[in-house]
């Protein structure tokens, strides 16, 4: 298997595991793979996807009747809601850059 294949692969399993409704726990229990491999493999993809994009993608997101966006970025999730604080979430910002 080329490591393309492999990224192919384990790109499908990460996204089978989301639309699973499972735990990753459980989904890699049921599947019979180390749940260590499959957060190595998640953190890979997502950095490839980070240095190839070299963007983060936004999503809007709806909880009840206030809305936002959430901010995503490898297994890194931000939801921002309406009426949110700007200078709270430019420390988070500077916080994240520095990583």
């Amino acid at each position: 298997m080329t490591i393309e294949e492999r990224y192919t692969h384990w790109r499908e399993v990460i996204e089978t595991q989301k639309t699973s409704g499972l735990s990753i726990a459980d989904y890699c229990r049921s599947r019979d793979i180390r749940t260590n491999v499959f957060y190595a493999w998640r953190r890979r993809i997502s950095k490839r996807q980070m240095d190839q994009q070299g963007f983060i993608e936004l999503r809007s997101s709806v909880s009840g009747t206030a809305t936002g966006i959430r901010i995503v970025s490898g297994n890194l999730y931000i939801e921002v809601q309406r009426n949110f604080d700007p200078i709270t979430f430019r420390s988070v910002l500077a916080c994240i850059e520095s990583q």
